[in-house]
């Protein structure tokens, strides 16, 4: 019998090993906050959605404010 690859939905490896070298666990995250709160999620949602302290997701947003992330974010889903 022909030995089984492993299954991860319509990925054909798991997903975090698609990751960039070099990109942190963190930064992953960071981007997934962004990206859902830009689409209309508030903070308490992301939290439990993601398994991440509410303090986290305040962080993350925080810090992509500072950096104009959230504009940009919002200007290039915009323009998909």
């Amino acid at each position: 019998m022909a030995e089984s690859e492993p299954y991860h939905g319509a990925w054909k490896v798991h997903p975090r090993d698609l990751v960039e070298e070099g990109v942190t666990t963190s930064a992953r995250r960071a981007r997934i906050v962004l990206r859902k709160y830009v689409l209309g999620q508030d903070e308490e949602e992301i939290a439990e959605a993601e398994g991440i302290s509410l303090k986290s997701v305040k962080y993350h947003l925080e810090k992509a404010e500072e950096e104009g992330l959230i504009d940009y974010v919002k200007e290039n889903i915009a323009g998909e």
